[in-house]
């Protein structure tokens, strides 16, 4: 069943403005309600380069109602000659007696098409509703947006390019249906929550033809870099010297949810030994999701599980990885605790929330497959002092005691728009504190979106199909958790179960380093695959 989206029961009364062939309306949204321009008030005046569209009040109720408030936009004709683009552009403000939260921009008439977000490629099949969400709030309609850009394209070699060009990380939204043989599109900018108030000046939007996808990235590569200060992975300042040569991401399974073991220390340590002969163990990332116990369960305490041979086992494991030359990098969540826990206690005012207050609990999971949701999994925002102190406690704490050459941050990409604490500055700080410390630690994430690019030189991501180098220029990519392992494609700890393994592709992707990833039955079983995938990585 396709996703609900839901649509108001009446005519709105929005009214319109033509515009470069398009037809616009605006919305704007407050904490308590949805409001229109009021068509009595609305004024409509040419400029140089477009139309400026001015009202002097708003309604509200599909317009039965009306109240004071103000609202401005400016839309221009943009050229790009190095592409020679024909683009439109268009920035709104408002003013209320409320908080403005949002604005919309709703534009009818473009074409029919398919629809590729910035991390997909154009689907098959034939164009239906869509929403994309930037940044990533999993699990937010199952659509994920990791910059704002969407490309819609009516035929081959014509495509229109929609972007935001916004130099700060907060919400917009892509929302797009079929209509009547054309396309009606709602592009969405929330204000952070942090910083509401009666006046709200929107970023910049474009719509601009291209013919090649890449024209597209480019030009939005070019904004985002500048935007979010990115550096090439070459001259990269966070990235240690060893890690600049890692050819193989080898993943050691520890301790599923229901506190099945998949890996001891000591089967981890007979398994590098193992591949220690076969590659140089230098150029290998060893990472230990499940290291500390029951996955997720045990979160946020961060220590070594006495059934998978305690600290002092755990230190062996280090000691002896280290004596062959592997690199380490054990798993911690960036915003998950289980609210079960003692240490939760502490941590409760941590706890992420939405714009109105309301907690953000990550209750999309299964763990006991007793086919409901779990609901002890409480997000936490990096934000907060108090958690932060805690993460970047237990990290240090790990990586002094047991050396460990790299952090691995779970659910990185995560951004809720919380009225306290602004998420990306919680992560930047995070990562500033980490690396004072540490000079030469790694620190890798889950996925991406593009402002985190810059602080995570090495993420568990598949770059984008039409255009790679988004990512790539920045960041060296392995494969996800969710990678299965060669045999009947366990994902381990993962909560995605099995999902079969190709061994014609060993499941390798040509923009990944070569990942593999080890469970119970892997190195007993199924060696030749393993032997495989370590030649091609050697290679």
């Amino acid at each position: 069943m396709p996703p609900f989206y839901f649509q108001f029961s009446f005519d709105f009364g929005d009214p319109q403005v033509e515009f470069g062939g398009y037809r616009f309306a605006f919305r704007i949204f407050t904490p308590s309600n949805v409001y229109g321009l009021d068509p009595q008030a609305l004024g409509v005046e040419p400029t140089p380069t477009g139309l400026k569209v001015t009202a002097e009040g708003l309604t509200w109720a599909g317009g039965q109602e009306r109240c004071p408030g103000r609202f401005e936009a400016v839309l221009e004709r943009a050229a790009d000659g190095a592409m020679e683009w024909r683009a439109i552009e268009w920035q709104a403000s408002a003013w209320h007696t409320e908080p403005v939260k949002s604005i919309a921009a709703l534009v009818d008439g473009l074409p029919l098409g398919r629809v590729a977000p910035c991390q997909a490629g154009f689907p098959e099949g034939t164009p239906r509703e869509l929403l994309y969400c930037y940044p990533p709030v999993h699990p937010y309609y199952g659509e994920m947006l990791y910059s704002p850009l969407v490309l819609l394209e009516a035929a081959p070699g014509d495509c229109l390019s929609i972007a935001c060009l916004d130099p700060i990380v907060r919400p917009k939204r892509f929302y797009f249906r079929p209509q009547e043989g054309a396309t009606h599109a709602e592009f969405i900018t929330e204000e952070r929550a942090t910083a509401w108030s009666p006046t709200f000046h929107a970023p910049r939007w474009r719509i601009a033809r291209c013919q090649d996808p890449a024209e597209a990235y480019g030009a939005h590569q070019a904004f985002v870099e500048k935007a979010h200060h990115l550096v090439p992975w070459e001259k990269r300042s966070d990235v240690p010297d060893w890690a600049r040569d890692i050819r193989l991401a080898l993943t050691l399974h520890g301790v599923h949810w229901t506190g099945y073991i998949f890996n001891t220390y000591e089967q981890m340590g007979k398994v590098m030994a193992w591949v220690a002969e076969r590659i140089d163990p230098s150029r290998v990332l060893v990472y230990l999701p499940g290291w500390d116990g029951r996955y997720y369960w045990n979160y946020p305490a961060y220590e070594p599980d006495p059934r998978c041979g305690g600290p002092a086992g755990f230190r062996r494991l280090s000691d002896r990885a280290h004596d062959l030359g592997f690199h380490l990098m054990p798993m911690f969540g960036m915003n998950i605790a289980n609210a079960k826990q003692p240490a939760f206690r502490r941590l409760e005012r941590a706890m992420a929330r939405f714009p109105d207050g309301a907690p953000y609990w990550a209750n999309w999971i299964d763990w006991d497959n007793d086919r409901a949701l779990e609901t002890w999994m409480a997000m936490l925002n990096v934000g907060a002092p108090a958690w932060r102190r805690w993460l970047a406690d237990r990290i240090s704490r790990t990586v002094e005691d047991y050396r460990m050459d790299a952090a691995f941050l779970d659910i990185s990409l995560f951004w809720l728009n919380d009225p306290r604490h602004d998420m990306l500055k919680g992560t930047r700080a995070l990562v500033r504190q980490l690396r004072r410390r540490f000079p030469n630690l790694l620190l890798a994430g889950e996925a991406w979106y593009d402002a985190v690019l810059g602080l995570f030189p090495i993420c568990q991501a598949t770059p984008p199909p039409l255009y790679p180098p988004f990512i790539t220029r920045y960041v060296r990519a392995v494969a996800h958790l969710r990678h299965p392992s060669p045999g009947r494609g366990s994902t381990g700890v993962h909560e995605q179960g099995l999902r079969g393994f190709n061994p014609a592709t060993l499941e390798l992707n040509p923009t990944q380093i070569p990942t593999l990833a080890v469970v119970d039955d892997t190195f007993e079983q199924h060696r030749d695959m393993m032997e495989e995938i370590i030649r091609i990585a050697d290679c």
